[in-house]
């Protein structure tokens, strides 16, 4: 498949102030955090970067833009886009040579052609980014149909997506070149997973996009979609989460919810241990349409590779409910990590837990009671940190509710996340970093998105 998209790089002109020539930073061009591996576009952020502003008019891409150059370790990068504070360029895929956890400090230099400006990089492995709509690297995707025609909603037919930053190829990409548009193609060599609206999808082909410059190009196959959350995972490394857009049923009317965290919030202390608490409360209310058929009710915690879920599945035609909640162990609700097969570290220290025990002295009490909040687990664990709770029931006529005081046995779930890998393991690119963090929760009905929110918290 080969396409060409226009204005994936395009910038609005910026103002230049009489600062002196600076990098102020340099972020991923599709997602804007500063994770960035060879053959990612980016965006350089400074002062007095260009004479103006100037953007490309085709590809390959140049490596000198009104007498602007980029170099990566003294390789010459493609620029898209200059102007006085921001430049566009490609990372050279030959700037550094990095697998599996690997990281490359490298020199990143803007010359003007009346002064340098530089800065220090580092580089991982792959850095996957997801190109959206609005290019705020938050949102909707660009998703494109097979014959790349705007997808409106996302169902089980096959979609193209773009991102950047996926990581090495083979045949190996070359920095000043575009990607093959006939076999051999620039298929990515680490393994990869793409999560669209809960579900992995199908992944039919992963690699440079044919006729691109620097950008990669899945085509996927969604399994049936709960919700339109959309990320992907390349080699060991994990992408922002955005969305899809996706058909909301038609079996229900007058929807109405809300959703939240119960731990971590805002007000909650620093978290400081790497079994991060993720729970959640939410409330709804909707009318069964005539002649309904079966759909769900979701909601989601999204944070890094996490995902935590409570669905209610609705059968208006048998009359019934049926709900299969993550939960906590018994021995996690206690803070009892001994039996949960992973080692637990206190991150004030970087080392693990004596016995893989949190002390009750140090539990925060905004994590105690959600964790209280939380239902007991119907599923016997030998094993891990969380379990399920399922449950069910009659529906009482055409009209359901969680919250108010009803059915608020249905209403909190939530379990437990390691992060000891992404915070303590050198070089990893953070799913979670110490400092502000950022979670999301979302509430579905019958496929309807009835409530978001982002929720910030602080890891010590």
């Amino acid at each position: 498949m080969v396409t060409r998209i226009a204005g994936l790089f395009c910038a609005a002109a910026l103002v230049c102030s009489a600062e002196a020539q600076t990098i102020s930073s340099v972020v991923n061009a599709a997602s804007y955090t500063p994770t960035v591996a060879p053959g990612t576009w980016v965006a350089i952020y400074g002062n007095q970067l260009a004479p103006g502003a100037l953007a490309a008019t085709s590809a390959p891409f140049p490596t000198q833009l009104n007498g602007v150059t980029v170099t990566v370790n003294g390789i010459a990068a493609p620029i898209s886009y200059v102007s006085p504070m921001q430049i566009n360029a490609l990372i050279p895929f030959e700037s550094a040579s990095i697998t599996g956890l690997q990281i490359a400090n490298v020199t990143l230099a803007v010359n003007t052609g009346t002064g340098t400006a530089s800065t220090k990089l580092t580089l991982v492995a792959n850095a996957p980014a997801i190109f959206t709509k609005d290019s705020s690297g938050t949102g909707n995707a660009l998703v494109f149909d097979p014959y790349f025609n705007p997808v409106s909603q996302v169902s089980t037919s096959p979609i193209v997506l773009y991102v950047t930053g996926l990581g090495p190829t083979n045949p190996p990409a070359s920095t000043n070149a575009l990607g093959a548009s006939a076999e051999p193609l620039n298929r990515l060599v680490s393994p990869l997973t793409v999560s669209i609206g809960g579900a992995n999808a199908t992944v039919l082909y992963a690699g440079l996009a044919p006729g691109l410059h620097g950008i990669y190009q899945i085509n996927a196959v969604p399994n049936p979609v709960v919700g339109g959350g959309l990320y992907v995972i390349a080699g060991d490394h994990l992408s922002g989460n955005v969305t899809v857009p996706v058909a909301g049923g038609t079996d229900v009317a007058n929807v109405t919810g809300s959703i939240d965290s119960l731990y971590p919030t805002a007000a909650s202390s620093p978290v400081s241990l790497s079994a991060l608490l993720l729970a959640a409360t939410f409330s709804t209310s909707f009318d069964l349409a005539p002649n309904a058929k079966p759909f769900n009710v979701v909601a989601q915690i999204v944070a890094g590779a996490a995902i935590f879920s409570a669905t209610i599945s609705i059968d208006p035609a048998h009359n019934t409910w049926s709900a299969n909640y993550l939960t906590v162990t018994t021995a996690s609700r206690e803070w009892n990590f001994s039996q949960a097969g992973a080692v637990v570290n206190d991150l004030l220290t970087g080392a693990p837990l004596p016995g893989n025990v949190f002390p009750a002295s140090r539990v925060d009490p905004v994590a105690t009671l959600a964790i209280s909040a939380l239902p007991l687990p119907t599923s016997p664990t030998v094993t891990g940190f969380n379990t399920g709770y399922v449950i069910s029931g009659s529906l009482a006529g055409s009209h359901f509710a969680i919250g108010g005081g009803v059915q608020p046995q249905l209403a909190n779930f939530g379990g437990f996340t390691n992060m000891a890998a992404s915070l303590l393991s050198s070089g990893f690119p953070l799913t979670f970093s110490h400092g502000q963090n950022s979670l999301q929760v979302q509430l579905f009905v019958d496929n309807l998105l009835v409530a978001s929110k982002s929720v910030s918290f602080a890891i010590d």
